[in-house]
């Protein structure tokens, strides 16, 4: 608001526990908010929950006449881009990540990247766009590959097993390999007994990286560990990393058919360490590039030169957000089964 317009004066802004919008112990902070909602033209919230708004209207009693505007802060998030000489250098690395791309369709979804990363007021015609891209998928980890030719799995991040246990029904009499230093999350999983009674499925706490070492972690309870690479940023505990080459050799895996890979960021460097696997096995891949801006060129142009004749495809997610939930598949050609109708 204060980058787009200068011209409206922000009077006070409050989370929805400063509101009193939750425990009996903060109702109190209801206290001189009707005042101050008194002084106001608009209202902004920031939350697509309905039940949130809706207890927001019902305990602060906002005086008639006041407008209140549901907006998504998210639509861009996280990579708002305020310096003009900024926003262009990662538009023209997009613009060049964009040609590794054969068909029409995957290039028109970089070209909502390309119209996101400059800040401006009417987003209608983006997340129009956004939405009519986001209908043409199907389902996540599964769009363009051929499932046929899966036998052997490496799934980096398996959090709650829930994608993995997808994985041994689609791909049959198929191996998966799943590797996630932080198990608490699949500990508690309502898929953990199914995952290790199928026989199927092998627990692998270990991060992937590009090398075999030790890492630094940051546990998320909320959602998942990642990898603590900023000076200064706190280490939960240190973990055991991988490289997918070093697995496939010690453990002697004749053949890797797909490697699936949603590591909170982690992706770049373990595709640095699965690049003899990529190079003699030949697997399909799916690679989640939201995580950081830079995935979303530095990726594409990585496997472009990594992978030699693969396809590469890509899959948009999420209805609200440009920049979440997009995936880079790469598809061997003499498994593609979509090169006809280029």
């Amino acid at each position: 608001m204060r980058a787009l317009r200068p011209d409206v004066s922000i009077a006070f802004s409050a989370k929805s526990g400063e509101l009193g919008l939750g425990s009996h112990q903060e109702r109190s902070a209801r206290r001189g908010l009707h005042e101050k909602l008194r002084s106001l033209d608009y209202i902004l919230t920031t939350t697509y929950k309905p039940r949130v708004n809706q207890q927001l209207f019902q305990s602060a009693q906002i005086p008639q006449g006041i407008s209140v505007l549901v907006v998504n802060p998210n639509f861009y998030h996280p990579f708002l881009q305020f310096d003009p000489e900024e926003a262009g250098s990662h538009a023209d690395k997009l613009k060049q990540a964009q040609t590794v791309f054969p068909f029409a369709e995957d290039r028109d979804i970089y070209e909502l990247f390309l119209a996101a990363i400059r800040l401006q007021t009417d987003l209608s015609d983006l997340y129009l766009k956004l939405v009519d891209l986001h209908s043409r998928m199907d389902r996540q980890y599964f769009d363009f590959i051929n499932r046929s030719a899966i036998k052997t799995v490496i799934e980096g991040g398996v959090a709650d097993g829930w994608v993995t246990a997808q994985f041994l029904g689609c791909f049959k009499n198929s191996t998966v390999y799943g590797f996630d230093p932080d198990l608490e999350l699949f500990e508690k999983s309502y898929h953990r007994e199914f995952l290790l009674h199928s026989k199927r499925f092998h627990s692998m706490p270990f991060a992937l990286w590009h090398e075999s070492t030790r890492l630094s972690f940051k546990i998320n309870k909320a959602f998942t560990s990642k990898v603590a690479e900023e000076a200064g940023e706190f280490v939960d505990q240190q973990m055991e990393a991988v490289s997918i080459d070093d697995f496939v050799t010690r453990e002697k895996i004749e053949k890797v058919d797909f490697i699936k890979l949603d590591i909170e960021g982690a992706e770049l460097h373990a595709i640095r360490g699965a690049k003899q696997t990529i190079r003699d096995h030949r697997p399909q891949l799916a690679v989640c590039i939201y995580h950081r801006l830079e995935d979303y060129y530095e990726i594409p142009l990585l496997l472009a030169d990594h992978a030699e004749d693969y396809t590469f495809r890509i899959g948009h997610y999420s209805p609200f957000h440009v920049f979440s939930e997009t995936v880079l598949y790469g598809i061997p050609k003499e498994l593609d089964r979509t090169l006809s109708h280029l």
